[in-house]
């Protein structure tokens, strides 16, 4: 009751009707629509000949090989000198140790049973030299140390993890007060050279002023991580990326010549640059996505135009408005899901089983046209590409030419046949005009084939529900109601064999009628069959279930009741059909 009502305010408002299916199809159409606007890259082959020129459309940069310019910024990497930092504390804090343990010395000197001499200050200083500081004093030892220590610290004294690090590096920059030094490692001193100073002392005096110096050449070099590191990727990000620049209007490659590696160079970083433009490119996919939705619009109102040229009988019944626009949004929903949720192949969305349904459910012809909106939407919208709309469109017309004028549920298995066979029919013409790869071919070619088995499996669970939503009857439940063991036929076998003969019979001369007529002949030889159930009522009121010398109840009815009775077998068979 409550859809009858619906079906009531649809139907007395038809214009607001049309709007609102036409909006909800148009929305799902932008479903399509790709969620960015992608570039689609052109293909060159190493060797290949193009039968036209490529002429720069802006400027551009020839890039690098990725291999060469990585290659050249690891090298232009490892050419930044470390940076160093001397750290002027250091050297403070050793000249004050020294000092400390100069008086240290002197205290000894003084009081030599105040402690033995091995522990003064701390240091740990071999016996000879102990024992020429204790006899000549700390005065011109230290004196000495203190200068050569002055002059190690201003050159810079490295750690030994430091420099084992520096051991592979020939230069290094020194960052002094702002200014950076470049120069050789050699200016640094290191462990190495203080012991082979005091390992090379001629003299006890001598060898005990290399020691000082030795001990208290504490490392005040550092290596400046951070800015070594910040150094290495300016380089790194400083190496041109290109070898080349080609001007606006410049032939990147001539018509009709070979492509040499060089020329492959030039055209993939040409298309590498339109790639980059077209992602960045604001105004262009505003300008795009318009475009994109006037085409949308105009697919739908020559979709209308149709309709209200040629098949206007459509208009008259909301449901099949509503059924209409149902399965050309379900249609374009599902072709989004597949493009843009679950991005897997265009060859996948079963554009044949909405060819099908339409065929099924209303005409021929109007089943084409939709097929044809669907195939172009999909195909231009949705950036299938041509070898779609022309192998998809192609396999959903073989779809609904198979379920063409169906007399028999055997005829579904040809879309299973045909279907399939032109599509790779189709693809293998488009592959050897493109030359295309034959694993490419084969993978299209295994979609392609399980496309018509997910047609048909969605054509058979939808038909039967909008048949139920929409009141709508098709060629296969006529095909159902052919069945000579349905429950309303036997009866009429049973109980009333005179009008089950003659009911197979006009069944059968209004098939062929309507076969010559072009009109349904499904759908006449249905009435035929089922035209006369309404005398199962009262059978033997009917002179052709009488047996053979039996009286016509009719001999003892007045006329009147006579004309109930027959009146009356037009009534119950509604009711017995509703009923079953």
């Amino acid at each position: 009751e409550a859809r009858a009502r619906l079906a009531a305010r649809l139907r007395e408002r038809p214009p607001l009707l049309l709007a609102l299916l036409l909006a909800a199809v148009f929305l799902a159409g932008l479903t399509v629509f790709p969620r960015q606007v992608s570039y689609r890259r052109a293909e060159y082959r190493l060797g290949a000949v193009l039968p036209k020129p490529v002429i720069a459309a802006f400027d551009f940069a020839v890039l690098k090989d990725s291999a060469e310019l990585r290659r050249e910024q690891d090298e232009a990497m490892a050419a930044v000198a470390p940076v160093l930092v001397l750290e002027d504390s250091v050297a403070v804090e050793a000249l004050a140790a020294l000092e400390r343990f100069g008086r240290a010395i002197e205290a000894l000197r003084h009081d030599p049973g105040a402690a033995r001499a091995g522990d003064a200050g701390g240091v740990a200083l071999s016996q000879g030299a102990y024992a020429v500081l204790l006899a000549q004093g700390t005065g011109v030892a230290f004196a000495e140390a203190r200068a050569r220590l002055r002059a190690l610290h201003a050159r810079g004294v490295t750690p030994p993890d430091l420099e084992s690090r520096l051991a592979g590096s020939g230069r290094v920059t020194l960052a002094v007060s702002g200014v950076d030094w470049v120069g050789p490692t050699e200016r640094f001193a290191a462990g190495g050279e203080l012991r082979r100073g005091r390992e090379s002392a001629a003299d006890p005096f001598e060898r005990t002023v290399a020691e000082l110096v030795e001990r208290f050449a504490w490392p005040n070099v550092r290596l400046d991580e951070q800015a070594t590191e910040k150094r290495r990727l300016l380089a790194r990000d400083a190496v041109d990326p290109s070898v080349e620049r080609i001007v606006k209007g410049e032939a990147i490659l001539p018509a009709h010549k070979r492509i040499f590696p060089e020329d492959l160079r030039r055209l993939e970083s040409y298309e590498h640059w339109r790639e980059n433009s077209a992602a960045e490119g604001g105004r262009e996919r505003h300008m795009a996505l318009l475009g994109r939705s006037l085409l949308l619009a105009i697919g739908i109102a020559v979709h209308v135009f149709f309709i209200v040229s040629y098949r206007r009988w459509v208009l008259r019944e909301a449901r099949d408005l509503l059924l209409l626009a149902g399965v050309q949004a379900l249609a374009l929903l599902l072709a989004g899901l597949v493009l843009n949720g679950l991005r897997l192949t265009p060859y996948l969305i079963p554009v044949a089983a909405f060819g099908v349904l339409v065929a099924l459910l209303f005409d021929e012809p109007l089943a084409i046209v939709s097929s044809a909106f669907l195939t172009l939407a999909i195909g231009l919208l949705g950036e299938a590409g041509s070898d779609f709309m022309l192998i998809v469109g192609l396999g959903s017309l073989a779809a609904i030419r198979s379920v063409r004028e169906l007399q028999d549920r055997r005829q579904l298995y040809r879309l299973l046949l045909f279907v399939p066979l032109v599509h790779l029919g189709a693809l293998g013409a488009l592959g050897m005009l493109r030359h295309t790869p034959l694993e490419t071919l084969l993978a299209d070619g295994l979609y392609l084939v399980a496309n018509p088995f997910i047609a048909a499996g969605i054509a058979l669970f939808a038909v039967p529900l909008t048949e139920a939503l929409f009141e709508k009857t098709t060629n296969l439940t006529l095909l159902e109601l052919l069945d000579l063991n349905r429950p309303l036929l036997r009866r009429l076998m049973l109980e009333a064999p005179g009008t089950y003969h003659h009911s197979l019979m006009v069944g059968t001369l209004a098939e062929a009628g309507a076969a010559a007529v072009g009109a349904n002949a499904l759908l006449a030889r249905v009435i035929g069959y089922y035209h006369d159930i309404g005398k199962l009522s009262k059978p033997d009121y009917f002179i052709e279930n009488l047996a053979a010398g039996r009286r016509n109840p009719h001999d003892r009815l007045a006329p009147t009741m006579s004309r109930l009775v027959l009146e009356a077998h037009v009534r119950d068979g509604v009711a017995l059909a509703r009923e079953s």
